[in-house]
């Protein structure tokens, strides 16, 4: 038995079928229900993140979701790796996804009509062959949706200037990330003001850290901290700008 929906886009004054669902197997229904991130569709968008992953902190994917969840966002993480705490620390332990583990991920959101997606986000890369495998992952996510957004995190590649906090961070390239991707597609005209709002967030999560540390009688310049990302929600969904973009010459 097969059950094809339509779905409205936002944003768009037509509908189309996005997906053919198939029914999944269950003792107790003759059909499971459909994934309602793509029959009702936020609209901000659907992200697929594929990122490392810590158990204990926030960097990777547990820098990236939270946020985006907060804007609004339906987010899928992959996890490229997957080890107990950042590699700052003395020592760490856990596991590295390789291309064909990953690929299998992506054949089997395949294989379930689940691989529509507005967004790609990347983060940390554990293997070679991981790599490679990404740009399949691009293209196939695009054979799909061909208004597909693609954001990564290459190093170096432009600057922001903002006050200079005296401590060390783990997840804020993570995080900054994220957040230009949450609020630059909600303002898809206005990058300075979606850099505003990201950048005013992040410094809001950054003082309050330092703050969180110092209360505990810690030096925050000692050691690198861990974001106080879950306290920081507020100023995640409504932050106060502090901070106006200008024009670099």
């Amino acid at each position: 038995m097969l059950c094809s929906l339509l779905v409205t886009c936002p944003k768009s004054t037509g509908t189309r079928n996005l997906y053919t669902f198939r029914p999944r197997s269950s003792k107790k229904l003759a059909m499971a229900p459909p994934i309602l991130s793509l029959a009702l569709p936020s609209e901000t968008g659907r992200v697929l993140s594929i990122q490392s992953h810590t158990v204990q902190g926030y960097v990777g994917n547990k820098a990236a979701v939270f946020p985006l969840q907060l804007l609004g966002y339906d987010v899928d993480p992959i996890n490229s790796v997957q080890f107990s705490n950042h590699t700052g620390y003395p020592t760490f332990k856990g596991q590295v996804l390789n291309g064909q583990q990953l690929w299998d991920l992506i054949e089997g959101l395949e294989a379930n009509d689940l691989l529509y997606y507005t967004h790609l986000l990347t983060g940390y890369i554990g293997s070679v062959s991981f790599l490679d495998t990404i740009l399949k992952v691009i293209d196939k996510l695009r054979s799909v949706n061909p208004k597909l957004v693609y954001e990564d995190q290459p190093p170096q590649q432009f600057k922001i200037v903002i006050p200079k906090i005296p401590a060390y961070f783990t997840g804020t390239g993570d995080l900054t990330t994220a957040l230009l991707l949450g609020w630059s597609n909600k303002y898809p005209d206005d990058l300075d003001r979606a850099s505003e709002l990201a950048v005013s967030s992040l410094q809001a999560l950054l003082h309050r850290t330092v703050n969180d540390y110092k209360s505990v009688g810690f030096d925050p310049q000692s050691s690198s901290l861990e974001i106080r990302l879950i306290q920081s929600k507020d100023d995640i969904c409504n932050p106060q700008v502090n901070y106006k973009a200008e024009k670099y010459h």
